[in-house]
């Protein structure tokens, strides 16, 4: 069978010779595939492009929007480190008032329901978050449920403490609890070089530095129990609170108070000296129970308002 020719005529416009191009059906399907075939690889080009266009804007809008809840989850994680400190300093004042109220500390396994955590040291640098987000937001919301469960036993706690303080009233007005004049602390309770001396010995109360004639208070109600001169201690004035507590104001310059006096909290006793063997003016502190020197600064309550 004779193959069919097609013939193609160019017609150039400035009258020069018409040229022929003959092409067989063959030639013409195989164009027809060739030109098929360039218009699916450029169609399908074209929604390849589209396609990844797409997913590229939806990538970009993805990573924007994880950027801003890595940095809310930094803002989280220290705003929980935040409240984690605010919460020791609570735990810590629950345990004065335990102290002053005669009820026993809260066993530590027991706090463990409500403590620990990661703290605040992980959250210092704020890149962790955004290495492993999933695992900050986790130990985050471990974090929060912790604080949750502290939150309950301080709330427990501290209605035991306002019962205590209502049943013990009489008791805890004769119990030390206020700073017994301002000043900053040079020396705390313990072992200590003695400054005339050089030998080690047993510092038995707390040293607050201040100018001399400063006020000072006794810090509960009780009775003058000695006033005068006592050797090393300068002038002196010890009180007697009752209930086995005792407290010691030592190195005075002056004296407010007569033996067998009955002084209230908060009331001025004394002045801030230098008498005694003492290098410089400062008020030396004790608070005694039963007999036996105690750290002043367990009986000292935060944020007392003096009657």
């Amino acid at each position: 069978m004779r193959r069919r020719r097609f013939c193609i005529l160019l017609v150039p416009e400035d009258n020069s010779e018409v040229k022929h191009l003959q092409a067989t059906s063959s030639h013409v399907r195989i164009a027809l595939l060739v030109f098929s075939l360039l218009l699916v690889a450029i169609v399908f080009l074209t929604v390849q492009y589209v396609s990844k266009a797409k997913d590229a804007a939806a990538l970009a809008r993805l990573n924007d929007e994880n950027s801003y809840l890595q940095d809310q989850l930094v803002v989280l994680e220290n705003r929980v480190s935040e409240f984690q400190v605010q919460m020791a300093d609570l735990v810590e004042k629950e345990r004065v008032l335990r102290t002053m109220t005669g009820l026993p500390e809260i066993d530590a396994d027991i706090r463990k329901v409500g403590v620990g955590g990661h703290g605040f040291e992980e959250f210092s640098d704020p890149s962790s978050s955004l290495k492993e987000p999933a695992s900050s937001l986790n130990l985050v919301t471990a974090d929060l449920d912790q604080l949750l469960r502290q939150v309950k036993l301080e709330k427990k706690s501290f209605q035991d403490v306002e019962i205590a303080f209502q049943n013990n009233w009489e008791r805890l007005e004769h119990t030390p609890t206020i700073w017994p004049v301002t000043g900053y602390l040079s020396r705390g309770l313990g072992p200590c070089i003695d400054p005339f001396t050089g030998q080690r010995r047993f510092h038995e109360g707390i040293d607050i530095v201040n100018r001399v004639g400063m006020p000072v208070k006794v810090t509960a109600a009780g009775t003058v129990a000695e006033r005068g001169w006592r050797n090393g201690y300068g002038w002196v004035v010890v009180v007697d609170h009752g209930y086995g507590y005792r407290t010691t104001y030592g190195h005075l310059d002056s004296i407010e108070v007569r033996k067998g006096e009955r002084v209230n909290r908060g009331q001025v006793i004394a002045t801030l000296g230098n008498s005694g063997r003492s290098t410089g003016p400062h008020l030396h502190y004790e608070v005694r129970v039963n007999g036996q020197p105690v750290d002043p600064l367990k009986f000292i309550l935060p944020d007392v308002v003096v009657d």
